[in-house]
């Protein structure tokens, strides 16, 4: 399991989930799927501007690197140029990145 994040941000979005722009708001989660081989855990990326799957990551233990892979892998494909706001539910099993700032956004070049 996961330790609780170091810090939590504020709510930017205020359940407001419609986004026109891609690469401004990035959302995440973490979830488990059961195998044949015992369980499988994946963290996605989905950016809410163009309703795509922009980074994930799998691995078949829960660490803290699943979900910073997860952002590397979105960070790569998109290449945003600009601040993106990273939204999560925060709960025990969902990692703040280090270079997260207080208003919740993430500079391209600090994931």
């Amino acid at each position: 399991m996961l330790d609780r994040p170091a810090r939590s941000v504020p709510n930017l979005l205020k359940k407001q989930f419609t986004v026109d722009e891609p690469d401004r708001v990035w959302a995440t989660d973490i979830t488990h799927i059961r195998t044949l081989e015992g369980w499988l855990y994946v963290a996605v990326v989905l950016d809410l501007g163009s309703r795509r799957i922009v980074g994930w990551s799998m691995q078949p233990t829960l660490h803290r690197d699943l979900a910073i892979q997860a952002l590397l892998s979105a960070q790569w494909n998109r290449r945003p140029t600009s601040h993106v706001i990273i939204h999560s539910d925060q709960d025990p099993n969902t990692v703040v990145p280090n270079g997260a700032d207080s208003a919740g956004t993430m500079d391209s070049s600090e994931v």
